[in-house]
Order: C-alpha cells, then structure tokens, then sequence
C-alpha cells in the first residue's frame, strides 16, 4: 500500500507568456510566380515559354511577340514559345514603335533562340542550354562575358522592388 510522502511540495503550473512585439517579418510569399511576376527563371532568357501573370493584359502583340505596360514608362516585351521564352525590359517607353523595332530586328525565328538586337544597337548573345554553372549570356555587343557567375561580386545595398511586385 503506498505510504503518504514525509515532504509536501507545493506545484505550480507555468503559462509561458509571450510578449507581442510590435516588430514583425513578414513571411515570404507563398506563390509569388507566376500569380505576381513575370517567370522567366534566373534570366531573360529561358529554354521554355515564358509565364506571365492573369492580371496583365497585352497592349501590343504580333505571332509568339507581346508587349505589357508594368507601370508609366516601363514596359515588358515577351517573345515566348514552349520551347523558349525571352524578355526585354525598357524603362521610359509606351511607343507600340518600340515594340514594332524589337519585333522587326529580332523577326529570324532560328536566330532569336541566340541572339537578340535591342532597337538602340546593342546585340546579346546567349545560350539558354548553357551549362547550370554558366551565365546563359554569351556576349554583350560582341563583348565575351564571364560566364562563371560564382565568381561574380555580389550585390550590395538597399533595393526596393515595391513598385514591381503586387503580394
């Protein structure tokens, strides 16, 4: 038969509080493509079509070439196919000329899958099946470019892409 201890300890319980801060992180988005941003993976170029979000509507568009407004002055011209996807990026435009030009210069089928001619000159040379420790991008008006990005310095400073992304 037990037997009744010789010492009584009086119990407590413990409710941990926890103190709400009004400091916060934000978790990351839980799908922030292709709902929010324009998917092109790690490049503006890639070896599949590019993935553009709902909620853009093209202003322009001719065969596999479209054109998006992202917000004033800055535009989004998309060559996508399923097999290869291309974005050019241009800040203080709205001209349907400008994506006429981009769409007149780069209008080789085989040639835009390795190169591509920006109306003001400049020439981009890549290859989307590059390696996956190689820079797709090849050269930059016929300048060879170091394509060991583990190399490369890294990125510093305070950058704000509010303008940009809708989460």
């Amino acid at each position: 038969m037990p037997t009744a201890a010789a010492t009584q300890i009086v119990a407590a319980v413990v409710i941990p509080l926890t103190l709400l801060s009004p400091l916060k992180m934000t978790p990351a988005p839980k799908k922030p493509m292709p709902d929010t941003i324009f998917a092109a993976i790690l490049s503006p170029f890639t070896a599949g079509p590019v993935s553009i979000p709902g909620h853009f509507k093209a202003v322009a568009q001719k065969a596999n070439w479209s054109m998006y407004q992202l917000q004033d002055g800055i535009v989004v011209v998309v060559y996508s196919t399923p097999q290869f996807g291309l974005m050019a990026i241009f800040e203080n435009s709205k001209s349907k000329n400008l994506f006429d030009q981009t769409v007149s210069l780069n209008a080789n089928e085989q040639i835009i899958n390795s190169s591509f001619q920006f109306p003001t000159g400049e020439k981009i040379e890549y290859d989307v099946r590059a390696a996956k420790s190689k820079w797709v991008i090849k050269s930059v008006n016929q300048q060879p470019q170091n394509r060991d990005f583990d190399q490369w310095p890294l990125m510093d400073g305070d950058f704000n892409y509010s303008n940009f992304f809708d989460y």
